[in-house]
């Protein structure tokens, strides 16, 4: 993976469902441009670009009500601009304000509005957001004028993983780039095309664009495509808890805190249902409060519809508390969390002691150990008594795609530690 190939075309018009999926502040909002020159920071909030007074007139119905709380915010914090934190002081801070915006808002806040504080223009070093020079190559990496000689931390493999992340980013709005990725798994499994990790399963069934010597963007977004199905099977099958003979008609995976990246992976999980009984109907039932309610059959292979398996979607922006209430609940045969970091939110408690009752497998998953080990806390003090992993380990089928996280060092990769409970009372 020594270079990547470019991405090209892609200014060009999006409705606020496509450019709002993910925010970056050094590129306008709307439309994507990377061009500085023509840059301007929205003139209240100063946390949003655009490069044009056109796309900020058009971003504004849903900019509207955050940007009037972040002014008034600032109005009332002279120092806002030109105060210094170390890392720690400042991502507290953020995740501090999303709290009061959510609560003043009286709404969760958008994931790309999350990033608007979790990855905000400020300085790598000292964190201020006034007088600020920006990287021209990734477009990510800022300094402020007192900080220039710190600069040289900015090596080009880490400027060239956050240029990395914006190009995956762009292409992730193209609808070509879903129907590349979002192969017809028809020889999968094949005897023929034995894997043991994520790059041996790329290599046998989804062969480079470029040739063997470096991954195009389709091959990193690939990777983040189907790491959810297979970290699911591998898991299970190293815990000894994957028996699909014992399937009699259905299995159902719950998606604890899932998220809109959860979704636009739907269709991937047609690998596990051919690892089921040739008549078994797989569930993925998502819960979570940022999802729309929906059930949706998807479109499986032509061997699938021979077979008559189905692949069954059920979405529902809850809890997953409140969730087993409702009048749709389906008994998991196994409940699994990507990336849910029980740790942050306050509302995971009472969602932690319902999944204790489901008496079922729970599979976890975190960009780090350090991550991963702070749910495991998270759960042993809610359920209130020792409970430890079966397995607990560095998942072999992690996404390489590559997220913009500067609380874990530039970029984190999905998925990437594993933790399985058999269940939480023993």
């Amino acid at each position: 993976m020594a270079e990547v190939c470019e991405v090209n075309g892609y200014l060009q018009p999006y409705t606020y469902l496509d450019y709002n999926q993910f925010f970056h502040p050094n590129v306008c909002h709307v439309c994507k441009s990377v061009e500085q020159d023509s840059l301007t920071l929205c003139d209240r909030c100063n946390m949003i670009s655009y490069c044009s007074e056109e796309h900020k007139r058009l971003h504004r119905p849903q900019h509207e009500d955050i940007c009037t709380f972040m002014t008034r915010f600032i109005s009332e914090d002279p120092d806002w601009n030109t105060r210094r934190l170390y890392l720690y002081e400042w991502i507290d801070l953020q995740r501090k304000l999303m709290r009061i915006a959510q609560v003043t808002l009286g709404r969760k806040l958008e994931p790309y509005e999350e990033q608007m504080f979790m990855s905000a223009k400020s300085c790598f070093t000292c964190h201020r957001r006034t007088d600020l020079i920006t990287c021209d190559k990734c477009i990510l990496f800022n300094y402020c004028v007192d900080h220039v000689a710190e600069a040289y931390t900015h090596t080009s493999s880490i400027c060239d993983l956050l240029m990395l992340t914006l190009k995956l980013d762009i292409i992730s709005l193209k609808q070509t780039t879903w129907d590349l990725v979002n192969i017809k798994f028809s020889t999968f499994p094949s005897k023929k095309k034995r894997f043991t990790d994520m790059r041996s399963f790329c290599n046998r069934y989804f062969p480079t664009r470029s040739g063997d010597h470096y991954w195009c963007l389709y091959d990193h977004t690939f990777t983040d495509f189907v790491s959810e199905p297979l970290t699911l099977y591998k898991g299970l099958q190293t815990a000894n808890l994957f028996r699909p003979k014992e399937v009699v008609d259905t299995f159902t995976v719950h998606i604890i805190g899932a998220s809109y990246v959860n979704r636009r992976h739907f269709p991937a999980w047609e690998l596990l249902l051919h690892l089921l009984n040739k008549r078994n109907k797989l569930v993925i039932v998502m819960i979570g409060p940022d999802l729309q309610m929906e059930t949706k059959e998807h479109n499986v292979c032509s061997l699938c519809k021979l077979a008559r398996r189905k692949l069954i979607l059920e979405s529902f922006p809850l809890l997953y508390h409140n969730y087993m209430f409702n009048a749709s609940y389906r008994q998991p045969n196994v409940i699994t969390g990507f990336q849910a970091e029980l740790y942050v939110d306050e509302t995971w408690p009472e969602s932690i002691r319902a999944i204790q009752t489901q008496n079922c497998p729970l599979l976890l998953t975190a960009a780090s150990l350090y991550e991963i080990q702070k749910d495991m806390i998270k759960i042993q003090n809610i359920v209130g008594k020792p409970v430890k992993p079966i397995v607990e380990t560095r998942n072999k089928f992690n996404s390489y795609r590559p997220y913009r996280n500067f609380e874990a060092g530039y970029v984190s990769y999905r998925n990437m530690y594993l933790i399985i409970y058999k269940n939480l009372y023993n």
